[in-house]
């Protein structure tokens, strides 16, 4: 047979090329490989998105590509392979704007309420010792949590300035409520009522804050799911002692 190349011409869904053969007088068209066009395919008809060799399968033989990966889903991974990017809610503060919001709204409320509860009730407040440190520790729990949502509202922080303002506001305020909380326990252990729950409550709304902020530094661990579980502890602390100071010290 002679052959002699021609011009593209249109074959199934792609462009391709033929060339014309003769068989004695007859022409025979015999159809030459597709050509595969460039509009963010992978360049190589039998390789992956990834750049790794791999066999032909069903979209090379029917001579088109799955679009390559945008490169801002794609970053290197510690095992030298890139890997798509995951979600990183746990430590990312604009992913929990209403979070913080909510809970900013809340503590502020609760620490008004706490003052209010103080001033009507002063005198009789006055004469427990244990009581001043109590209300003071209620109201540096529910300032914790009002600057902790301060802080995570801040825009274009990066995630270590995001930890490290976190750790230093969980660390000073948690030793100072820890201080707060040993003052106000009463001297004698028959006024102690179930002591283990007020423990939990105040282990709970401090502790969170440091495993937290320290998880957010290291980018494992929970992140700010620990700071989510130190703001409902915080609260509900809050609220069971303005509820003490409010009503339980009228009885």
């Amino acid at each position: 047979m002679d052959t002699s190349p021609n011009g593209p011409a249109r074959w199934g869904n792609g462009p391709c090329h033929f060339s014309v053969a003769y068989d004695g007088a007859a022409p025979v068209i015999l159809l030459r490989r597709p050509m595969i066009p460039r509009h963010g395919a992978a360049k190589e008809l039998n390789l992956p998105s990834g750049g790794l060799p791999r066999p032909a399968g069903f979209e090379d033989r029917m001579g088109h590509q799955t679009p390559a990966a945008p490169l801002g889903t794609i970053r290197p991974h510690p095992c030298g392979i890139a890997c798509h990017a995951a979600p990183v809610t746990a430590y990312t503060a604009s992913e929990w704007n209403d979070l913080f919001i909510a809970a900013a709204g809340a503590s502020a409320a609760l620490a008004g309420l706490v003052f209010v509860a103080v001033s009507i009730n002063i005198e009789r407040i006055l004469k427990f010792e244990e009581l001043p440190p109590r209300a003071e520790m209620t109201l540096l729990l529910l300032i914790t949590v009002l600057l902790v949502s301060i802080i995570g509202l801040i825009p274009g922080q990066s995630r270590t300035a995001l930890g490290a303002e976190l750790l230093g506001e969980g660390l000073v305020l948690g030793a100072a409520i820890a201080v707060l909380a040993a003052r106000s326990l009463p001297k004698s252990p028959e006024q102690r009522p179930f002591p283990f729950i007020r423990y939990v409550l105040i282990a709970g709304g401090t502790l969170p804050f440091v495993i937290g902020a320290a998880s957010i530094l290291a980018e494992t661990g929970g992140g700010l799911y620990w700071t989510a579980g130190g703001i409902v502890f915080a609260i509900v602390g809050g609220v069971l002692n303005a509820w003490v100071l409010l009503v339980e010290i009228l009885r």
